[in-house]
């Protein structure tokens, strides 16, 4: 993948797809609503910095929550990216950014249950990439 136009996410509750111009299923995840709105932020600014009061207002709706609540929605989130080559970085004292450009299709291999900061269940399908297997 070398662009974020040839991607499409499609966020329904707390369900996150996203597949490529040809169809192809890069990742399925199901996260906490807060997470999916952080995710969809990062995926439209793809390549661009968020700051992190701003990441924080998106994914809580402006509701005061401290820091390390966007800490640890953005370590569920590089976990459930992770096997599709899609990063976030931590910009320092600025914020975060996606990684697109290394994005490729993957297959859904199973299903983890973790939970989240609130002990909720979040269920995160883990994906591989048949080149790699």
């Amino acid at each position: 993948m070398n662009s974020s136009t040839e991607l499409e996410l499609r966020a329904n509750g707390n369900s996150v797809m996203v597949v490529d111009h040809a169809g192809d299923l890069l990742f399925d995840v199901t996260l906490s609503i807060a997470e999916v709105r952080i995710v969809s932020a990062l995926f439209a600014q793809n390549g661009n910095v968020i700051e992190k009061e701003q990441l924080i207002s998106i994914g809580w709706s402006g509701k005061p929550v401290s820091s390390s609540a966007l800490t640890v929605a953005i370590s569920n989130i590089r976990s459930a990216l992770k096997k599709a080559g899609i990063e976030i970085k931590n910009i320092p004292r600025l914020g975060y950014v996606m990684n697109l450009a290394s994005a490729h299709p993957a297959q859904v291999d199973t299903t983890q249950v973790i939970n989240d900061e609130d002990n909720n269940e979040v269920s995160i399908v883990l994906v591989h990439d048949d080149e790699r297997h």
